[in-house]
């Protein structure tokens, strides 16, 4: 299979992510399973069970391999992985001494091998980190390892009746990438969903850019503690920035205790929040707090078309209560809500009585909605030429009301144009207009906040990508003799001074500002006499960066 290494920028960071061969772990031919047994209640037999019948069914020779067995239920079985002839695209490692197992697929050059097993650097000890860096190792060559610390949900099958683009799913957890999974009963179809483990080898990036790839793929929602590199993170979220397709991440690590319980859950370390925050709002990515922003949010990008029209939504409601709260959270929110158009304002006031309101936003009163009038008022509302997004909660269940109003907008919906996204308040689901809803792929949210946050994610990500330019297109690769004195200074320290640091600009023609170092208060006065009389002192040390916070910092010095 090809894995070829990207090129390196002249501070020995990777250019571009690894070329993987994805359809031999998408599609696998020929695929063996160390560990396989038919003892009963085992979870060896259970997962031998599972690959055997989502590979088999599309052709896929599962093999299983076993030191003592020579068959597993009704498959013939080898004794190690070097005693299978032919090529393999795919083995699964789930027994305890795994990483002698690892080793034999390596030598034998399996494609993928996928660790199920645990043991390594979510231990938290020098055993285990000690173990991940041998995996790490042997995931240098041709051989691609998946884990350790994971499972096969990559297999799992998913309905292929859902309209709409598919969402793929990226965790480090199995449990937390469950939840997301399961939006397919909101009508969210699914790509496939990767459990990622502790990333010996193919990391968080590499899967992304591969779904990102995927010209099916309408979004990627993801669970992460932490990144093997902010390289790769920018190059993976560049990816799918090019490719248009939104990313939606649930980030472990804004408090103290969340990233303590992280990197003893898959031994990732969680970084700085702020600078994941930074790094997420660059790139593009959306961060969301729980499993609910999660489903729905990503769900919405894959049910709608790219926004066209002025950054505004409109809010079509049936009570007056609803339009208030809706407008307010908006405000809060930054989420505009603009005048409808005069042509627009017109076809309303010729349906909606006079006590109701006929703007944005729009109160209907609710029974308008079982009446033509109501679908020629919601219809008037998707065409307007304000707005961009149409907002409709339905905030209580009334049959009489609720599905007229659900008819018309699948039927507006699958006409194309202007996206509506449907909030759902009730806690009655068991009916036909909610079903309907799930079935036909309409954006559908469970509270006026998430709604909200729903249609301000729409706004910003079509700002975001109409703004967007790669910043890797052009990195230096080639030594100049400014780079070359630039990397030598760079290589004697982790963290250099103010006066090294404006040093390395001035190499690059960048102006900065005059200053000189000092040792007394009498070089001091003679430097600002200097200077022009007045000039400002700090202190200098690569160890201090927030000088001002510490007090290290006087302006309006006189030499005087």
């Amino acid at each position: 299979m090809t894995s070829e290494l990207p090129g390196l920028d002249l501070l020995g960071r990777p250019v571009g992510l690894r070329d993987v061969d994805w359809e031999r772990l998408a599609r696998p031919r020929r695929a063996v399973f160390i560990g396989a047994t038919d003892r009963e209640g085992s979870q060896q037999r259970a997962q031998f069970i599972f690959l055997r019948d989502r590979l088999t069914p599309h052709g896929c020779e599962l093999i299983p391999v076993h030191p003592t067995k020579t068959s597993v239920l009704g498959l013939p079985a080898f004794r190690s992985v070097l005693d299978v002839e032919g090529d393999i695209d795919l083995a699964v490692v789930l027994v305890r001494d795994a990483m002698s197992a690892v080793e034999e697929c390596v030598r034998k050059g399996v494609a993928f091998v996928l660790v199920f097993s645990a043991g390594f650097a979510e231990l938290e000890t020098p055993g285990g980190r000690a173990a991940q860096d041998r995996l790490t190792a042997l995931g240098q060559g041709r051989t691609r390892i998946i884990g350790p610390n994971t499972n096969l949900n990559f297999f799992e099958s998913w309905r292929p009746d859902l309209p709409g683009r598919k969402l793929a799913i990226v965790t480090q957890s199995g449990f937390q990438g469950r939840p997301i999974s399961q939006g397919e009963v909101y009508g969210i179809p699914i790509q496939s969903w990767a459990t990622i483990g502790n990333e010996a080898d193919l990391e968080w990036a590499d899967y992304v850019s591969y779904y990102a790839g995927l010209p099916d793929t309408g979004a990627i929602a993801t669970y992460v503690e932490g990144f093997r590199s902010g390289r790769t993170l920018l190059l993976a979220a560049d990816a799918a920035a090019r490719h248009g397709v939104p990313i939606v991440a649930i980030k472990v690590g804004r408090s103290a205790a969340g990233a303590k319980m992280a990197s003893a859950h898959t031994g990732h370390l969680t970084g700085d929040d702020a600078v994941h925050e930074a790094a997420f709002e660059q790139a593009g990515i959306i961060r969301v707090d729980d499993h609910d922003e999660a489903i729905e949010i990503s769900g919405m990008f894959c049910h709608t078309p790219p926004l066209s029209g002025p950054d505004g939504i409109a809010l079509y409601t049936l009570s007056g209560g609803t339009a208030a709260h809706l407008v307010d959270l908006c405000g809060a929110r930054g989420v505009p809500v603009p005048r409808l158009s005069a042509a627009t304002i017109k076809v309303l006031a010729e349906h909606i009585p006079p006590i109701l309101r006929f703007d944005n936003p729009i109160d209907t009163g609710g029974t308008l909605t079982a009446l033509p009038a109501g679908r020629i008022t919601l219809e008037a509302v998707a065409d307007d030429e304000n707005t961009s997004v149409v907002v409709v909660p339905i905030t209580g269940v009334f049959p009489g009301m609720i599905e007229p109003l659900v008819r018309d907008i699948v039927e507006l919906h699958e006409r194309g144009g202007k996206p509506i996204l449907v909030i759902w308040t009730s806690p009655v689901r068991d009916n036909d207009g909610y079903r309907m809803l799930c079935e036909h792929g309409i954006p559908l949210f469970h509270s006026l906040t998430a709604g909200v946050r729903g249609a301000k994610a729409l706004l910003d990500h079509r700002r975001f990508a109409l703004g967007y330019r790669s910043p890797f297109g052009a990195l230096p690769t080639v030594e100049t003799s400014r780079s070359t004195a630039v990397r030598g200074v760079l290589r004697t320290s982790s963290s250099l001074d103010e006066v090294e640091a404006k040093e390395l600009l001035r190499r690059y023609d960048i102006p900065v500002v005059l200053e000189q170092v000092v040792t007394s208060a009498a070089d001091a006065r003679e430097a600002v006499r200097a200077m022009g009389g007045r000039g400002v002192l700090k202190v200098l040390s690569p160890d201090i960066g927030h000088k001002s916070d510490l007090g290290l910092v006087r302006v309006g010095v006189c030499a005087a």
